[in-house]
């Protein structure tokens, strides 16, 4: 094996330490065998910036030479290599436990080598978020597939329409939707199922109960924490009516509750929903219908006042002291730039197929494309965005956890610097805050609240007293006040009012005032009213 004091003379002194520890580990259980140059030369500076490497590496030298040997280090990964390789590995593999040691293996080994090629810069970040997403893409098929047969086998098969087998429909959300999944995310999925039935065992099963015990064994196997780890934490509450709600739903349920009932912040999260396992075709059908309510047909300015609301949720966040060091939900963190890209596609997406992209990058280039945004401000996104996500992805490789905060501890602080390109921890945040703060100056801009808007609002269920007062306050004489507060009651007991929802009974409220400040100033108020 190389020499180390040769090795590692390049790190500074507190990472090379480290290193040390675990290259001593790794080259006494490696014996005569060699790493390529290339590798060699990479090491370093990929150990030092994420443990989670090096340790595992230490303890298990076989899958770095395995890793070497193959090539796949050293290369691009190919769409489909995942599948394959995690089907020979699941080869003989007979019942859940093995499943689940078998999957995280497969899942540890891959990490290391996503991590390697992302910290020593041989790939670009497009490449290790798709990565990332690929692999936990293929674990949940792969599981699926397995669970779904020992399930068939179990209790029997059911069935669609044409008497084809039917499994679930799995939606990726959120950044797995987007091929866009951070190094140590969560994945976030939606369950249904598009034709209902029942099997034909002696319990005659409902499709509803074998799905949901279908869905509860893939979250287990995905995300229980075993000697060997977790594949991927897993989270389902997205889907509707969230915890409170059946864990997987019909299409027809599902149609009648996004018609009737979906919130707006769903709609928000549709952006990015897409079919990554289980009956694809089935999965088709479902994205085609969501899309109705996802993109409307026109510019939706009625989405204006629920992005409206959703902005000022985030910038009440981001007054919260645990928030200034988040990268992603802190002050002019990736969040911020989600937001932008998203608010577009909300309200212009029916109407400007481009915007449709689920990947955000692809996103803010169409709002440069489509004059929808200046293209230097476009430009400052993307740079932002591409120096946010690898942060984010140095973070989280550094002990394979999920965080967005920016250490306090002085040895994870010089190896996050020393991983970004430089030489302390004041340069790289210096560097950071000036970008987080370019981002914030543009999150400010979209979809800025209309002045006094944010403070006021008008109920008009109150007797004609209360409304002249209040309409004192917004510029009304008291003669004229008088007059209005009498039309607001004939108003407020109309049919259409009484007809309103609450979304709109809010929306009334909120604009009443910004009606009555501007008829107050009006030549013949009260006619204008």
């Amino acid at each position: 094996m190389a020499d180390s004091a040769a090795l590692l003379n390049t790190l500074p002194e507190p990472l090379r330490l480290q290193v040390e520890f675990a290259w001593s580990d790794f080259a006494a259980k490696a014996g005569n065998r060699a790493l390529p140059a290339e590798i060699l030369d990479a090491l370093p500076r990929v150990w030092a910036a994420s443990p989670f490497v090096a340790g595992h590496c230490s303890r298990r030298p076989e899958r770095l030479f395995d890793l070497a040997d193959s090539g796949r280090l050293l290369r691009v990964n190919r769409a489909e290599e995942y599948r394959g390789l995690l089907r020979r590995t699941l080869e003989g593999v007979a019942g859940e436990p093995e499943l689940m040691a078998a999957l995280r293996r497969f899942r540890n080994r891959e990490m290391v080598r996503i991590a390697w090629r992302d910290i020593a810069g041989w790939a670009p970040l497009d490449e290790t978020l798709r990565d990332v997403s690929l692999l936990a893409e293929t674990c949940v098929q792969e599981t699926l597939d397995f669970l779904f047969c020992q399930a068939c086998a179990l209790r029997g098969t059911p069935v669609d329409r044409d008497g084809q087998a039917q499994s679930l429909v799995v939606l990726g959300m959120g950044k797995l939707g987007a091929w866009e999944l951070n190094f140590s995310s969560d994945i976030d999925l939606i369950f249904a199922y598009r034709d209902d039935g029942t099997l034909p065992d002696k319990k005659e099963t409902s499709y509803a109960e074998f799905y949901t015990r279908l869905a509860r064994s893939l979250i287990k196997v995905l995300d229980a924490v075993t000697e060997d780890g977790f594949a991927f934490r897993t989270d389902a509450r997205l889907r509707p009516f969230g915890d409170s709600g059946p864990l997987v739903l019909s299409f027809d349920a599902m149609e009648a509750y996004y018609q009737a009932q979906a919130r707006e912040w769903e709609r928000y999260a549709m952006v990015k929903a897409r079919t990554i396992a289980g009956d694809f075709e089935a999965g088709r059908e479902l994205e085609e219908f969501l899309r109705p309510f996802v993109y409307r047909r026109y510019l939706d300015f009625r989405a204006l006042g629920e992005l409206r609301a959703l902005k000022q949720k985030i910038s009440a966040e981001l007054q919260r002291k645990d928030r200034q060091e988040n990268v992603k939900l802190g002050p002019g963190g990736i969040r911020e730039i989600e937001f932008i890209g998203q608010a577009f596609q909300l309200i212009r997406g029916g109407h400007e197929k481009k915007l449709r992209d689920r990947r955000i990058r692809a996103v803010l280039d169409a709002l440069a494309e489509l004059n929808l945004m200046p293209a230097e401000t476009v430009a400052t996104l993307q740079r932002a965005y591409a120096y946010l996500r690898t942060v984010e992805n140095r973070l989280q490789q550094y002990a394979d956890r999920q965080t967005h905060d920016l250490p306090s501890a002085p040895a994870e602080r010089l190896a996050l610097a020393y991983a970004l390109g430089h030489d302390g921890w004041e340069s790289f945040k210096a560097e950071l805050d000036a970008i987080r703060s370019e981002v914030h100056g543009i999150f400010l801009q979209v979809i800025a609240p209309t002045h006094g808007e944010d403070r006021q609002v008008l109920a008009i269920d109150g007797d004609s007293e209360k409304l002249a007062a209040a309409l004192l306050t917004l510029g009304w004489s008291p003669a004229d006040a008088e007059k209005a507060a009498g039309l607001l009651q004939q108003f407020h007991g109309s049919r259409a009012v009484h007809q309103l929802t609450q979304r709109g009974d809010t929306e009334l409220k909120r604009l009443l005032p910004l009606l009555l400040g501007a008829t107050a100033r009006a030549d013949e108020p009260v006619e204008t009213l």
